[in-house]
């Protein structure tokens, strides 16, 4: 990262490292005033001030705020012929909820390892009480992910018009089993655990037809269905078809 000291008049001097350092203006301030210290992750405006980390702040989340307008990657002061060094600036780590959308091939809720596979192109949605927080793809082997989130409340939901046909689900971390589970995240709190399992259905069916011989054996053309016939299917609970 960058810190930036700048005036009414502009950026006045960049940090060159990460550890605590003592920053002094490479030109001074035309007057005793309102100065400003900023952080930044990246070149700002295209300067480069000989060390920037890019990336070092990534999934990080400001915590001091020293700002009038509550920017808590800025503190303003006015000094007066005077030395500051409380110019700290705290960040804490941001977490993540994700892992994978899976054919349940047996129906247990298990990812039995590499014979289970991942559905790919399945969408899946993140929501907390605002709204829609993000959308993500399964890819790779089902697996999606949503990163630097803040704490709190969250739903996972998986838009199950996206699933292939005939899939019903088997599996999610919390019940009933509808497309959705429900999370809840802390600081740096990286949840991989929000699988969803679903199973391929199958179906039972064929012919009824007059065996004119009596031979149990379907003999083409010559022997055709009956139609009309009411079939019903069972299971242990009762009734599942007719």
């Amino acid at each position: 990262y960058t810190l930036v000291i700048s005036d009414r008049g502009g950026v006045l001097s960049g940090g060159y490292a990460p550890s605590p350092v003592s920053l002094l203006p490479t030109t001074p301030p035309a007057a005793a005033g309102s100065l400003a210290v900023t952080i930044v992750d990246a070149d700002v405006a295209g300067i480069n001030f000989g060390y920037n980390d890019e990336g070092a702040l990534t999934g990080l989340i400001g915590t001091t705020i020293k700002d009038p307008v509550g920017d808590v990657d800025r503190q303003i002061d006015t000094l007066v012929d005077d030395n500051n060094f409380d110019y700290d600036f705290g960040y804490i780590k941001l977490g993540s909820i994700g892992d994978r959308v899976w054919h349940d091939v047996d129906g247990d809720g298990v990812q039995d390892g590499g014979a289970e596979v991942g559905l790919n192109t399945v969408t899946v949605r993140l929501f907390d009480s605002s709204g829609l927080v993000g959308t993500d793809m399964t890819s790779g082997d089902g697996g999606y992910l949503f990163e630097n989130l803040l704490p709190g409340d969250y739903t996972v939901v998986v838009d199950d018009t996206t699933l292939p046909a005939g899939f019903v689900q088997t599996f999610d971390i919390t019940l009933p089993l509808d497309h959705q589970a429900s999370v809840t995240l802390g600081f740096d709190d990286n949840r991989d655990d929000v699988d969803f399992g679903y199973r391929k259905l199958g179906s039972i069916g064929d012919r009824v037809w007059h065996d004119i011989d009596g031979d149990g054996v379907q003999d083409g053309g010559a022997e055709v269905g009956l139609n009309g016939v009411t079939v019903r299917l069972f299971d242990s609970g009762g009734l599942v078809d007719t």
